[in-house]
């Protein structure tokens, strides 16, 4: 690996040939509000679609929100994500900027999740 002038890092080329791929954050994110629009819709649940990282005026961007009904823009549930190695517990960097991002978006609920627990 050479380094850059810059910063004397190491950098890395990655191969144009390189046929793998890795699941991140944002596709399991997707899986979600996938899961959720599918049991509203199959369950014939009276709530609106769940949506990925819809920016506010806070220009914050929850993981999840889940809308009221339908034809609402405004926001029931408001979800966080964060890899499995974060507790679903911690209150500085996972529940307090849910609380936050829900209370400003007027949202009566908010949940986290580190993909193994949903709180």
């Amino acid at each position: 690996m050479k380094k850059t002038k810059l910063t004397e890092k190491p950098s890395r080329v990655t191969s144009p040939f390189d046929t793998t791929s890795h699941k991140t954050e944002r596709t399991a994110n997707q899986k979600l509000v996938e899961w959720i629009n599918r049991i509203v819709k199959e369950k014939n649940l009276p709530l609106g679609i769940a949506e990925q990282e819809t920016v506010g005026a806070d220009r914050k961007q929850p993981d999840v929100v889940i809308f009221e009904s339908p034809k609402s823009e405004r926001v029931l549930c408001l979800i966080e994500l964060k890899p499995p190695y974060f507790s679903p517990f911690d209150e500085k960097e996972l529940k307090e900027p849910a609380r936050q991002k829900a209370a400003k978006r007027k949202a009566s609920y908010f949940a986290t999740s580190n993909f193994q627990w949903l709180m």
